[in-house]
């Protein structure tokens, strides 16, 4: 009884620690929401385009969505942190390291290519599709930042796509001769689940998705080639 009784104290201070953290991040990312809105509409938005407001609260409703996003990105690093604290994975300290490792620099890698090249590309598409038709774009805040925010969490999601295969082959779960024979059927499975999961109803962000997740996934198989 007094063990379960020292547990429970350790998890309440777990757990008041926690929410103080992820308070603490929350502040310092809503000071800095303004300026990630700032950059993002210096970075994203295509030249000669305008953000408005439709709402009263919408500026502030924008605010609170990115600091949010960035309160999450900020925690992923403090909660590896506090995950190596516990002794299952601190015993597998070692074997964990590498995944991880490769999994952030392919997530960070998705980040940088999506926010600097896929959507600035996307954007300038979709609104020059749109002026060719005769309509002037402007974007709603909110509409632009769920649309980015969005794009840039799938496609850095779908950079891990080689390292799920490259753990599937490494397990013996799958074997690369038959990724091979079938490299076609993954290539249209490719383009159909990025055709569900792109933010915009047009093939631009699915082709644009498609491409780089076929390149990875090719640069999979080298590397498991190597093994």
């Amino acid at each position: 009884m007094e063990t379960l009784a020292n547990i429970s104290v350790v998890m309440k201070k777990e757990v008041k620690r926690f929410l103080l953290l992820f308070l603490v991040l929350f502040l310092v990312s809503w000071e800095l929401s303004g300026y990630a809105i700032l950059e993002m509409k210096s970075s994203l938005l295509p030249q000669g385009y305008e953000l408005i407001i439709t709402e009263p609260g919408e500026y502030v409703m924008a605010r609170f969505q990115v600091a949010l996003a960035m309160m999450l990105l900020f925690s992923i690093p403090i909660m590896g942190f506090f995950a190596l604290k516990i002794r299952l994975i601190k015993e597998r300290a070692g074997a964990i390291a590498p995944w991880a490792v490769a999994g952030l620099v392919l997530f960070v890698s998705g980040f940088l290519a999506t926010y600097r090249l896929i959507l600035p590309s996307a954007l300038s598409i979709l609104s020059s599709m749109a002026a060719e038709g005769g309509v002037n774009s402007m974007f709603s805040l909110s509409s632009f930042v769920n649309f980015s925010a969005m794009a840039l969490l799938i496609f850095s999601l779908s950079f891990e796509f080689p390292l799920i295969i490259i753990w599937l082959v490494t397990r013996g779960i799958v074997q690369r001769s038959t990724l091979k024979a079938r490299r076609r059927e993954i290539y249209v499975i490719v383009f159909i689940v990025t055709a569900l999961i792109t933010a915009d109803p047009t093939p631009v962000s699915q082709i644009m998705l498609s491409l780089p997740m076929i390149a990875l996934f090719e640069a999979s198989l080298v590397v498991t080639g190597m093994r």
